[in-house]
């Protein structure tokens, strides 16, 4: 993944995770789900591994169920192990949209 890749994923998801117009977080999720698969893929990842804030993780495996891949529930499977029941009953409920 290029720094420009990253840097352009950080700011999508900086304004998905800080901006109170509801627009622009419309926006900055397609723009985050219209990215090259395998980087946001590999972004998000990285999130899921390193992240410890329950909304961080969340908006993480929100934008992960929302992705083409086919292995988006896989991903967010290590959720479950969270600490924190705000999260895991979070991810039960992605896990279910996954299919």
């Amino acid at each position: 993944m290029t720094n420009s890749n990253q840097h352009q994923l950080k700011k999508y998801f900086q304004v998905l995770l800080d901006s109170m117009d509801a627009r622009a977080r419309r926006e900055a999720r397609n723009k985050l789900l219209e990215a090259d698969e395998e980087v946001l893929i590999r972004f998000l990842d990285k999130i899921i591994k390193n992240e410890t804030n329950t909304e961080v993780l969340a908006y993480t495996a929100e934008l992960m169920a929302g992705s083409n891949d086919q292995q988006k529930a896989n991903h967010i499977l290590p959720l479950l192990q969270s600490t924190d029941a705000v999260i895991r009953r979070h991810i039960c409920g992605l896990l279910g949209n996954c299919g």
